[in-house]
């Protein structure tokens, strides 16, 4: 910008002022009075990088999650501060990445939850008497049950000699005994 001058853009525009969107030449002709002046500059417009982190997990207390964001010629920046193309995520939060290449830089990120496990405990193998009662208990909060006889109560009354399991679910998570 020149007070009081006049100008002339590459494609025609008379702003002071170009905004540049896509990569090339750029010229510009300043007229101010009988005076006139060019220049050029030559702009690469850089691509953002892409980063995707995928959708939302939820896991089991335990398990871990890999978090990819591997870009070529990337520079990264997780949320606390590390610096790798990958993260390993073993607590409940909030993850998110900054990838930078070419000094563009695009954000990602990924809820992360870790569910407690049911808790099952039949206990010890049992010996008792034909005919005396047994009642195996797998009681979880709010979890299912799936005992080896196909049934789904959260308790199992013996009849016989045999052995006995279950697999107790809640949510995602599952564990047997």
């Amino acid at each position: 910008t020149v007070a009081g001058a006049s100008y002339l853009w590459q494609d025609g525009s008379t702003s002071a002022t170009f905004d540049v969107t896509t990569s090339g030449t750029y010229d510009v002709d300043v007229t101010l009075g009988t005076c006139s002046a060019s220049d050029a500059i030559n702009v690469t417009v850089n691509p953002n990088p892409t980063v995707n982190l995928g959708v939302d997990a939820a896991l089991c207390d335990g398990d871990q999650i890999v978090l990819n964001a591997t870009t070529a010629g990337a520079t990264y920046n997780w949320q606390d501060n590390s610096n790798g193309p990958t993260f390993t995520a073993t607590t409940t939060g909030t993850y998110d990445v900054d990838v930078t290449v070419n000094g563009c830089t695009t954000n990602d990120a990924i809820l992360v939850t870790f569910n407690p496990m049911p808790v099952v405990d039949l206990g010890l193998d049992a010996t008792i008497c034909q005919g005396d009662p047994l009642q195996l208990d797998a009681t979880s909060p709010g979890a299912s049950y799936l005992w080896q006889d196909g049934s789904t109560n959260a308790t199992f009354d013996v009849t016989a000699t045999g052995t006995y399991s279950v697999d107790v679910s809640l949510g995602s998570c599952s564990v047997s005994d």
